[in-house]
């Protein structure tokens, strides 16, 4: 079929849906981006070096067969942050933790030959809030959301400007939460 929609249109799909493949495949032409629900970046936990898990999920016969197509969409893999809330703080605030994490992420759209990636991360960085006052040593910590919420869009922004210099350039899709307010009005996700 033809895709009737003149904007972009990303479609989700799920490894454990075998049939999801088929799917997307046969539907290719209607989807500017297909997002493989595959990644989740984590710590290792003994030595805390980052990683990108689910890896052995990419399906590369379908990436082939979908490429082939007459107009193929971008292939832009979700990448969930599957880490504690002390290496996210890490990766928010230390320069090279957060350089570590971007580098993992780029060679990981090297390896696949991926076209950018989704990363769904406002839900889980909104849950910091909550959890700002102290360490148990009381050192490296934010206490003011603002700050946080400054530190979480300067990742997003780092990222994305080493996405674009990749050759070739990969976009950074980001999942947006429905509109919920959090306690003091605001919400985790604000239009500017």
């Amino acid at each position: 079929g033809e895709k009737r929609f003149a904007g972009p249109v990303l479609g989700y799909v799920t490894p454990w849906n075998a049939r999801g493949y088929e799917v997307a495949e046969r539907y290719a032409a209607k989807f500017t981006h297909l997002a493989p629900v595959w990644f989740q970046l984590k710590a290792v936990q003994a030595t805390g070096d980052l990683h990108v898990a689910g890896q052995h999920e990419v399906n590369q016969p379908w990436l082939a067969g979908l490429r082939a197509g007459p107009r193929p969409p971008k292939v832009v893999p979700r990448v969930l942050f599957e880490l504690g809330y002390k290496d996210t703080l890490q990766i928010l605030m230390d320069k090279d933790r957060g350089k570590a994490s971007r580098t993992v992420l780029y060679e990981l759209m090297k390896t696949h030959g991926l076209d950018g990636l989704v990363l769904e991360v406002w839900t889980q960085w909104a849950a910091l809030e909550d959890i700002l006052e102290m360490d148990e040593e009381g050192e490296g910590t934010i206490t003011d959301k603002e700050e946080l919420r400054r530190m979480m869009l300067n990742y997003l922004a780092k990222l994305a400007k080493g996405l674009h210099k990749m050759n070739p350039p990969r976009e950074l899709i980001l999942a947006v939460p429905p509109a919920i307010p959090t306690a003091d009005g605001k919400q985790v996700f604000e239009p500017e």
